[in-house]
C-alpha cells in the first residue's frame, strides 16, 4: 500500500480526489491502490471486504502504541475512551484527551468547567465512578440503612445496592438503581424511603402521646421540654394542634387505603 507516512484519513481523501480529479477510474484501479487483485477474487463482496479490513488494519496501526505503553484500563479490563465518565479524587470526571509518555498515561478530565490531569502508570487501573442510589425522597441509600417500602410500609435492612441494574440484570428498568434486603428480597430504589410510612399502627401509638412528645418538643439544659423551636409553639393550644393534626393523618390514610383498592 502506498504512502504509509499519510495519515489514514488524508491517505483515503487522497485516493476520492483522485478519483474525482480522473474521473475514469475503475474498480480494479482503486482496488489496487488497497493491494488487492480483484482478477483473483470471485465477488465484489470479497473485494470490498478486503478493502474495509485495509482500512481497519492502517487505522489500527495508526493508533498503536510503541512497546512498553498502553491505553489505561478500567478495573474490568475495558479501555477508557474519550469521552468516558471516571472517579477522580471522589469526583466524577469526564475524559476529553489522553497523553502518554516513558512513565505513563494522563487523562485529561473536565466537570462543571474545572479541568484536570489524572496520571498513572502503565498497568495501573482507572476507577468508574460510583453513582449514588437515591430513595424516594433524594437521600442516598447505602449498606446497613434502614428503609421501609413506600407501597406497603414494610421494614428492611440494605444488604446491597447497585445504579446499573446488575443485581438483577433480567428486570429492565429505567435507571438501574436497585436495593437488596435480607433473604435476597429486592426492590427499585426509587420505591423505598428511609422515613418510617404513616399507618393506622402509628397514628394509634402517636395519638397515645402527650402533646408535647407528639410534637418532638426540644428540651432545654435542664432536661425538661421547652416550647421554643416546637412545631406547636405558635398554637393557642398544643392538644388542639396534635388533634388536627391526627385528624389530617388518618385522612390521608384513609386516602392511600382508598387509592390500593382502585388499582
Amino acid at each position: 500500500m502506498k504512502n504509509e507516512k499519510q495519515g489514514t484519513a488524508k491517505w483515503l481523501r487522497g485516493i476520492i480526489d483522485e478519483c474525482d480529479a480522473s474521473g475514469t477510474r475503475s474498480c480494479l484501479d482503486i482496488a489496487e491502490v488497497f493491494g488487492i487483485d480483484c482478477k483473483h477474487e470471485k465477488t465484489c463482496r470479497d473485494c470490498i471486504t478486503k478493502m474495509m479490513t485495509a482500512i481497519a488494519d492502517r487505522i489500527d496501526a495508526e493508533r498503536a502504541l510503541p512497546d512498553g505503553m498502553e491505553w489505561p484500563r478500567f478495573e474490568d479490563g475495558e479501555l477508557v475512551k474519550v469521552g468516558d465518565e471516571v472517579e477522580y479524587k471522589g469526583e466524577t470526571m469526564r475524559v476529553y484527551l489522553a497523553t502518554f509518555d516513558a512513565a505513563g498515561w494522563a487523562l485529561w478530565c473536565s466537570r462543571e468547567g474545572i479541568d484536570s490531569r489524572f496520571s498513572g502508570s502503565y498497568g495501573e487501573r482507572v476507577k468508574r465512578p460510583t453513582h449514588k442510589v437515591l430513595d424516594a425522597d433524594g437521600v442516598p441509600i447505602e449498606v446497613g440503612d434502614t428503609v421501609w417500602a413506600t407501597y406497603n410500609g414494610c421494614k428492611h435492612i440494605v444488604m446491597a445496592v447497585c445504579s446499573d441494574g446488575s443485581l438483577h440484570p433480567e428486570i429492565l428498568t429505567n435507571d438501574g438503581c436497585m436495593v437488596e434486603y435480607e433473604e435476597g428480597l429486592w426492590d427499585f430504589a426509587k420505591k423505598v424511603t428511609h422515613e418510617q410510612p404513616d399507618s393506622w399502627e402509628k397514628l394509634e401509638e402517636d395519638a397515645r402521646k402527650t402533646a408535647c412528645n407528639y410534637a418532638l418538643a426540644p428540651r432545654d439544659e435542664d432536661g425538661l421540654t421547652t416550647c421554643d423551636g416546637c412545631r406547636f409553639q405558635k398554637s393557642e393550644s398544643c392538644s388542639n394542634e396534635m388533634t388536627l393534626d391526627v385528624v389530617e393523618r388518618a385522612k390521608k390514610l384513609a386516602g392511600i387505603e382508598e387509592e390500593a383498592r382502585n388499582d
